[in-house]
């Protein structure tokens, strides 16, 4: 399976079909987010893989696998913030809805994975909020329901067909405060990414 790191991409036109790099017009995609404090993106493809020739797509249901959150986690420190098991599935019901309605406006989208239907399994990897969650208030007492932070989210998606993969993207993304002005919602952050990631994600299958 072929590689290739978005942040380091060059932008030119290449024969993306032939080598599974990323094509031309979602390099810039993949890399630039604004008031971003850290942002990267990777893509993979098996050679041979031809991801356009799908028309159905089956949109698994999103896993979570999050980092555990530290000690030290704000506002003391710098450390990852707790998620609750409930915001959790909560956000990874809200990615694969995005999916599914992304990939709706140009694919079939099954029911089931099966023959010569390509399955999309995303992974959140980190979930960070806007705004304090209620496990931030448990974690935290007294903690001010003004706070803002700078979100973040980080997946992985895994393209196969009939159990086999034949692509991988992943991308994490860490926002600024500029993310949690006024009228912000508490996973402000998570959902640009969410939206993002959808759109790109089909246009990289339909240019592949």
């Amino acid at each position: 399976m072929s590689e290739v790191n978005s942040s380091v991409l060059p932008v030119a036109p290449s024969n993306c079909a032939a080598s599974g790099r990323l094509p031309a017009q979602l390099s810039v995609a993949f890399s630039s987010w604004p008031d971003a404090i850290s942002a990267s993106r990777s893509a993979s493809v098996s050679p041979g893989a031809d991801l356009s020739a799908y028309k159905s797509v089956y949109i698994a249901p999103v896993e979570t696998s999050l980092q555990s959150a530290d000690r030290s986690f704000p506002p003391y420190g710098t450390g990852e913030r707790p998620v609750s098991a409930s915001d959790a599935a909560s956000k990874a019901s809200d990615l694969q809805q995005k999916l599914a309605a992304a990939f709706g406006k140009s694919f079939a989208v099954a029911a089931a994975p099966g023959e010569g239907v390509l399955t999309v399994s995303a992974t959140l990897t980190r979930l960070q909020s806007n705004r304090p969650t209620a496990e931030d208030l448990r974690a935290t007492p007294g903690l001010s329901l003004t706070s803002e932070y700078a979100g973040a989210a980080a997946v992985s998606i895994v393209l196969s067909v009939n159990g086999s993969p034949i692509a991988e993207v992943s991308d994490a993304y860490t926002g600024t405060l500029n993310d949690s002005r006024l009228r912000a919602g508490i996973w402000s952050t998570a959902d640009v990414a969410f939206s993002r990631w959808a759109r790109d994600l089909v246009a990289f299958v339909q240019s592949h």
